[in-house]
């Protein structure tokens, strides 16, 4: 997934501060790796793709350093199906759990958690701007801008699916649309067709829509201008970057060079009228975390004499157990050490330890590191 994410990102401008892939986290922990890099002025939000979460105290404590950083965290976890859950153990050994259970956490944790890859990939811009949803406040709702009524529909069909509100303009906005020459009406949907799509008209109404008490997300769609003329109706909202409301896009024809024009602008911008609805309504979702139900995990006592099984100790408990287990030999192979190098170590761990590289007379290849 690596690969994937960093390609996708890459086709969409997203300039990553690093990559890390955690496997079975065996030693450190995906909250471990996430909380060190904390401090580090390069990185300004993250990017999660989680299979399971198999240290969750770790999860939330960086989940909650980092709400505190305002460093927005947005998620894209498998197992909502039984399938995908059992898929996830035969892949990584990994348990999934209940999948509510997963998303109360994440929830509890102030993690925006969205339902797509493309979500994942192209949603940050969007969680950087919006604020997260205020206790016992009004429902959270998106005020629509389009050049194509078709269009936009794609794109309020799935939002009203996932529950986000579709707010019509208040008496104030019309009264603001009015002066500025657009007749518009109290509908959910500002369409300003095709005639509407020049850049005297489009910058007006985002004016009225980001400046409107009733949005606190505002929707621009744009037809086929964004491909061929973006000047008309994509500069205005390049142009309206640094409004008061936080602006998404969705360009329904295939328009690269608009979206990356978008994406140096800061504005959040969609390929699929899916990603966009699954972005607005995981960022609209989006709540501060619960401090109140924090554990910390105590220390281990430095003098505790505990140590990570091999794979023959392992074998050995489990036959005092009892439990049945799969053959195993170990061969009795004289090992000639081939290379040896110095590793610095950083974080909580500081100094430096001995890698060395092995090969035995069986021709079993050896790696170990030595303090």
């Amino acid at each position: 997934m690596i690969g994937a994410l960093l390609s996708r990102g890459k086709e969409r401008g997203i300039a990553f501060a690093g990559l890390v892939s955690v496997g079975n986290e065996v030693d450190l922990s995906l909250g471990e790796i996430c909380e060190a890099t904390l401090d580090d002025l390069d990185v300004d939000s993250y990017m999660l793709f989680l299979e399971t979460m198999r240290n969750p105290e770790a999860l939330r404590r960086f989940a909650l350093d980092a709400y505190t950083r305002g460093k927005p965290v947005i998620a894209y976890k498998l197992g909502r199906s039984a399938t995908a859950r059992e898929l996830a153990v035969t892949h990584t050994g990994a348990l999934a759990g209940e999948d509510n259970i997963a998303d109360a956490f994440l929830a509890d944790c102030g993690i925006a958690r969205v339902d797509t890859l493309d979500a994942l990939i192209e949603g940050l811009p969007l969680l950087r701007r919006v604020p997260v949803a205020p206790p016992g406040g009004r429902p959270r709702a998106v005020g629509v801008i389009t050049t194509t009524g078709g269009g936009a529909t794609t794109a309020i069909d799935p939002l009203a699916a996932r529950g986000v509100a579709i707010e019509t303009p208040g008496t104030l906005t019309l009264t603001r649309l009015s002066a500025a020459g657009i007749n518009a009406r109290p509908t959910r949907l500002l369409d300003l067709t095709l005639t509407g799509t020049r850049y005297d008209v489009m910058k007006p109404a985002l004016d009225a829509y980001t400046r409107a008490p009733e949005f606190d997300v505002v929707l621009c769609v744009v037809g086929s201008s964004a491909r061929f003329y973006p000047e008309l109706a994509v500069r205005p909202i390049i142009d309206s970057a640094n409004s008061p409301k936080p602006i998404a896009a969705f360009l329904t024809p295939d328009a690269p060079q608009a979206l990356a024009a978008l994406s140096e602008a800061g504005i959040a911008n969609f390929r699929t009228p899916e990603a966009c609805a699954d972005a607005i309504a995981a960022a609209l979702r989006r709540r501060a975390p619960r401090f109140d139900i924090l554990r910390r995990t105590p220390p281990r006592p430095a003098t505790s004499s505990a140590h990570m099984l091999d794979e023959l100790e392992a074998y050995r408990l489990l036959a005092k157990r009892r439990i049945a287990t799969a053959t195993s030999l170990a061969p009795q192979c004289p090992i000639r050490r081939q290379a040896r190098t110095s590793v610095r170590l950083s974080g909580r761990r500081q100094g430096f330890v001995q890698c060395y590289l092995a090969q035995d007379r069986c021709g079993w290849r050896h790696t170990w590191c030595e303090e």
